[in-house]
């Protein structure tokens, strides 16, 4: 009897270290987020875009979806690399944001196909994921780099729900 208990309770810590482990929850905020991938990705010479600046010239998106945003871009325009966290108000929110945010790339491949395809690729390969309330998106030659970060930390495909 002795033995099966011990032999139960070893189970249970192996049952629950595995399931520590392989449970990664985010606990980084949007800032800390930007902060790793800006020190650890390269990126082209990033500035901070104004959140009035967001809405009326980047994104299509009511201001009331979204309770804050983080848009980085490069500053040069013949660069497309760019560091997107939108925090949504409400996770109904998703589709309408994501839809905006995949039209964004769109866009801008479009443009960039017409002046250069290494840029245009850079688009291509946009990484575009989302953890509890927030769209993730980051365009830079180091995309994978950047994409096994934040599945580390929890981010998972942004995928729309198909409507019935």
């Amino acid at each position: 009897m002795r033995r099966y208990r011990s032999l139960c309770m070893l189970i249970a810590v192996f049952l629950s270290v595995l399931v520590c482990s392989c449970a990664r929850v985010n606990t980084m905020t949007p800032a800390q987020i930007v902060e790793y991938l800006c020190d650890n990705i390269r990126f082209v010479e990033l500035i901070q875009l104004d959140e009035d600046e967001i809405f009326t010239s980047f994104f299509n998106v009511s201001p009331e979806l979204v309770s804050s945003a983080l848009v980085y871009m490069s500053s040069s325009e013949d660069k497309a690399d760019e560091l997107v966290i939108i925090t949504l108000a409400d996770r109904e929110n998703f589709d309408a944001v994501l839809g905006e945010v995949n039209n964004h790339v769109t866009r801008r491949t479009a443009s960039f196909a017409k002046q250069s395809t290494a840029e245009a690729s850079k688009l291509q390969n946009a990484v575009v994921l989302r953890t509890n309330d927030d769209v993730i998106l980051v365009v830079c030659e180091e995309y994978q780099k950047a994409a096994e970060f934040l599945k580390e930390i929890g981010a998972q495909p942004a995928v729309a729900k198909i409507p019935k």
